[in-house]
């Protein structure tokens, strides 16, 4: 039987709001849960089987190479900077060019510029890249240089793509094309988050939190932090009227997102690692205390709390019910081995209860759920899909050659990030129906499906790249 990892009712009342919160103005049926739950697995992968048997080489297993850091590492430093450390050695095993290394090209025409053409481009002369995926390749259409630091997927919203970076950016997705940018009037110069998008409005936070026209890109409210500029925001959300944020490294925060008057404030233990997730009046979290957390959308008050093995920056996913969560170094099952493994949770949405859990030796990706089927990626090149009420295997693929940065799921259409690639694969069967390719990239954000089916991935160096699928042009 799976011993349940910590998880907490209802908590304390939420801290109210304080008196002085206004924004400045600046312009205009749950399925029934197993008693003793299986932990669904795949004996198909070796490594997976001996984890299982206790026989799995830990310090194999550890060794796997983490996603990229945000900029959380600039946010709090720290905890995350030492993180970043590990990383970037990791990184260096894999014999991957860190972030932050001088690029071996030329890149991009600055703030506010415009979408780049793809020249021929220079890639790492000093690292072979990994096998290239299967399939037809897309057409390479434009490039946009955010000089950002992390990669932070954008918003796309009506034909804009709104992208963070060294600033904000609105770009007209089927050109690449600057149509205005947002420098942060912070005293303390952090990268734009991704963004949030909803009714003609924008939010991005830096050190404060803005409202900004999505036409004009003219600022309609912020939300200023301190003058020393720490603490910062996190990624905002926005859901329900309101903007969802975490502040600093204690506090979650919720707004009004026409005025930006504070709605009330609750004590969270850690920073937010990622933007928010909101379903069923609820809002999830993932802090770096290694929690998962619920809270009350009208209230902030905390609804439930689970225990992860460690802190694990992916976005929580709900669906039906269900959170998903990308879990990290925990310790199986008595009697089921020793090493520290990793894997996928699925907990009930009302009450943080575990409902059943898949493991893996890698590190996985976020997880995507559409139609009864949970899809995630792990940073080997490997690419899952269960079924979402019991975990169960419903397919998988081994051969793409990276998987691990994340997923994505349009339509029946499932899209794949590794570090330098990614993939369109059928969700239904996990063939492979094209891929996207570029010698420059380095660590990669999910797929952001834009205008006449392009599909555009931010790298770790702020670079947004958009390709056609092969039917709209011809494969480079």
């Amino acid at each position: 039987m799976v011993t349940p990892p910590e998880s907490t009712g209802p908590d304390e009342p939420t801290v109210p709001a304080e008196p002085a919160g206004p924004a400045e103005p600046t312009g205009p049926a749950d399925p029934a849960v197993p008693t003793d739950p299986a932990v669904p697995t795949d004996p198909a992968d070796p490594a997976e089987a001996a984890v299982q048997a206790g026989a799995a080489d830990t310090a194999e297993a550890l060794d796997s190479p983490r996603r990229r850091f945000s900029r959380r590492q600039v946010l709090f430093g720290g905890a995350v900077a030492a993180a970043a450390i590990v990383g970037t050695t990791a990184a260096l095993r894999q014999g991957a060019k860190p972030r932050g290394a001088a690029p071996s090209h030329p890149r991009g025409p600055g703030k506010g510029g415009q979408g780049q053409a793809p020249g021929p481009g220079q890639g790492p002369d000093d690292v072979p890249g990994p096998p290239l995926p299967p399939g037809p390749r897309g057409a390479l259409r434009w490039q946009f240089e955010s000089f950002g630091d992390g990669a932070l997927a954008p918003t796309y919203d009506a034909g804009v793509l709104y992208a963070g970076g060294a600033a904000g950016y609105a770009l007209q997705a089927s050109t690449g094309r600057a149509l205005w940018t947002f420098d942060a009037e912070d005293p303390v110069s952090i990268p734009v988050s991704a963004p949030a998008c909803a009714a003609g409005t924008v939010f991005f936070s830096a050190t404060s939190l803005y409202a900004l026209d999505t036409a004009t890109g003219n600022t309609r409210w912020r939300q200023a932090a301190p003058a020393a500029g720490r603490p910062a925001f996190g990624d905002p959300v926005h859901a329900d009227g309101r903007v969802f944020a975490g502040f600093g490294e204690s506090l979650l925060r919720a707004f009004d997102a026409a005025t930006g008057d504070e709605r009330w404030r609750s004590a969270i233990g850690g920073f937010v690692l990622t933007s928010p997730t909101v379903a069923d009046g609820r809002l999830f979290v993932s802090t770096s205390d290694a929690k998962v957390q619920a809270f009350d959308t009208a209230t902030g008050r905390r609804l439930w709390t689970h225990g992860l093995g460690r802190p694990f920056d992916v976005p929580v996913a709900v669906a039906d019910g269900t959170v998903y969560v990308g879990a990290a170094d925990f310790a199986p099952p008595r009697g089921q081995g020793s090493a520290l493994v990793h894997g996928i949770r699925a907990l009930d949405a009302a009450t943080g209860a575990p409902r059943w859990e898949y493991r893996t030796v890698q590190y996985p990706s976020n997880v995507a759920v559409a139609r009864g089927v949970a899809y995630f990626g792990t940073a080997s090149g490997t690419v899952i899909a269960l079924d979402a009420a019991t975990g169960r295997p419903v397919w998988r693929r081994d051969e793409l050659s990276e998987a691990g940065s994340g997923v994505s799921l349009v339509d029946a259409t499932l899209y794949v990030s590794g570090d330098r690639s990614f993939s369109a694969l059928d969700a239904a069967s996990g063939a492979v129906r094209w891929s996207g390719v570029s010698p420059e990239f380095f660590g990669l954000s999910p797929v952001v499906i834009a205008s006449d089916g392009l599909a555009v991935v931010c790298d770790d160096s702020g670079r947004l790249t958009a390709f056609a699928p092969p039917s709209d042009g011809a494969p480079v």
